[in-house]
């Protein structure tokens, strides 16, 4: 054994001893440490007495096991009106927008949408952007460029110049139905009141809380929205007034049930509703003709416009003549009493061209009979007057009308006949 080995086995033999004797110490250490027992914490009395719960508490239900509520009978929920006012406006034909390429002027320029809703553009050729709003042009064209190799990288801007008036199509409840051409106002797109009004304004019988429009869209289906125009005349809420787009369909539902009495004034005073409707008033009343009142105007305002009954009407009833879309005509008798306030029953509010007859009272009717009778016989007394004129009863004239030739006629009075007297013969 060398003395490197030596060294080597005598350095490994000390530390095991040392080792060895911290083991030691520990064990001696843990050895005195006294093992203090556990002892179970008290258990505290409550401060206020716990009540316990009769029913136990439900367990929250499984989602999978939750079913939708469904409204109770007769009440249906109200439907959501989709935001549409957010849409941005989509190019239709005769449209102008500028097209402006940093850097590359030749590439920029105005353009004017086709009748078949095409842009020629440059190096590019004919491509459709009907129905396409111009950030979505913007994107085509930078598309098309890099497909065509001719931009790498362009950076393109699309504004919107001028707009072209819009077509829109009205049909249901409106006084005028059809098709109309509706421009811009300064830029601004026309809503639906403004298309309202264009046809004339709603019917007596619309029903504004069911207003339904639709639109074309690029991929041929068509979006239906649901409109309610009540909300809008009565909290003001501008998103049942959307922005129209072209080929938008306007249809204004049929309200079945008679106008709410309530809602009455506020209707007719929008600008949803026609200025004013026409009604004949006819009969007994004090300026009978055509009067001109406020849409949603009941029975009973019409005849205080018209001047009131007079001295011959009879006031208890009047008839209402209807002449209704259909070509038919209808005809009843309405009691009159000017306490009552709108009722479809006593006071109905009329519509357009609306009849009102108001008939006479007996007094009024009994004159005119005998007035019918005793017509001919006052026409007899008259010629019987004009014979006396013609021919006085004297005894002392006789007159005699005489027409000479080519003359116009003059009356004679020939003095009666006296007896003869002799008259002495003169001489010459």
């Amino acid at each position: 054994m060398n003395g490197f080995q030596q060294t080597l086995l005598l350095t490994v033999l000390s530390l095991a001893s040392i080792g060895y004797a911290e083991v030691a110490v520990s064990q001696s250490i843990v050895a005195e440490i006294p093992i203090v027992p556990v002892v179970p914490r008290p258990t505290l009395a409550p401060l206020y007495p716990i009540r316990q719960l009769s029913t136990p508490v439900p367990s929250p239900p499984d989602a999978a096991s939750v079913k939708p509520t469904t409204p109770a009978s007769g009440i249906q929920p109200k439907p959501t009106t989709p935001s549409i006012q957010a849409e941005p406006y989509t190019l239709t034909a005769g449209d102008r927008f500028a097209v402006t390429i940093a850097n590359i002027p030749e590439f920029s320029g105005q353009y004017q949408v086709q009748v078949d809703g095409t842009v020629n553009f440059p190096s590019l050729g004919v491509i459709s952007v009907w129905g396409l709003s111009v950030h979505q042009i913007a994107g085509l064209l930078t598309t098309r460029y890099r497909q065509a190799e001719i931009l790498r990288d362009p950076d393109i801007t699309v504004g919107l110049l001028t707009v072209s008036s819009l077509k829109i199509a009205l049909s249901g409840e409106v006084n005028r139905p059809g098709s109309y051409d509706i421009a811009s106002n300064d830029g601004k797109l026309p809503t639906l009141t403004v298309a309202i009004q264009k046809a004339g304004g709603i019917t007596e019988l619309a029903n504004i809380r069911q207003v339904k429009l639709i639109r074309a869209r690029r991929s041929g289906s068509d979006d239906t929205f649901q409109i309610d125009l009540w909300e809008l005349l009565q909290s003001g809420d501008l998103r049942q007034d959307i922005t129209l787009r072209d080929g938008d369909s306007i249809v204004v539902a049929k309200d079945p049930n008679p106008v709410n009495p309530s809602e009455a004034g506020l209707i007719g005073a929008s600008n949803v509703a026609p200025a004013f409707i026409q009604v004949g008033v006819l009969g007994e009343t004090r300026q009978s003709g055509v009067v001109q009142v406020p849409f949603n105007t009941p029975l009973n305002q019409v005849i205080l416009a018209a001047g009131g009954f007079n001295n011959r009407a009879r006031k208890k009833s009047v008839e209402l003549i209807r002449l209704n879309r259909d070509g038919t005509v209808t005809r009843r008798t309405i009691a009159i009493d000017f306490s009552k306030g709108i009722d479809e029953a006593n006071n109905p509010v009329l519509h357009n061209r609306d009849v009102v007859l108001v008939g006479r009272n007996f007094i009024a009717s009994l004159s005119d009979n005998l007035t019918a009778i005793l017509g001919p016989v006052n026409q007899t007394f008259s010629v019987f007057t004009l014979f006396k004129a013609l021919f006085p009863a004297s005894s002392g004239n006789n007159s005699s009308i005489i027409i000479p030739a080519g003359g116009s006629a003059a009356t004679t009075t020939t003095p009666a006949t006296t007896p003869a007297t002799a008259t002495p013969a003169t001489t010459p």
